[in-house]
């Protein structure tokens, strides 16, 4: 038996260990997904950056909105 020893085991289980990083990190489905992560923090800064436009135009509403109200005014109730 070629692993009698707790350091043989150790040693297989790193050489396992190295080959299962060195091949997941050099697979071609790693570069898809890669792809996939930078498309999609593409996506998002683009959502990011349209929802902080709106935020702007909201409170310029709002803004307006409360300019335009008198200001002894009591606002409205429902």
């Amino acid at each position: 038996m070629p692993f009698t020893s707790p350091f043989g085991w150790v040693l297989l289980a790193a050489a396992l260990a190295a080959g299962w990083v060195i091949g997941a990190s050099t697979s071609p489905a790693v570069r898809k997904w890669q792809k996939r992560y930078r498309e999609r923090e593409v996506i998002i800064a683009k959502y990011r950056r349209e929802m902080e436009k709106a935020l702007v135009k909201a409170r310029e509403r709002v803004r307006k909105l409360e300019r335009e109200r008198a200001p002894g005014e009591t606002p409205p109730e429902d």
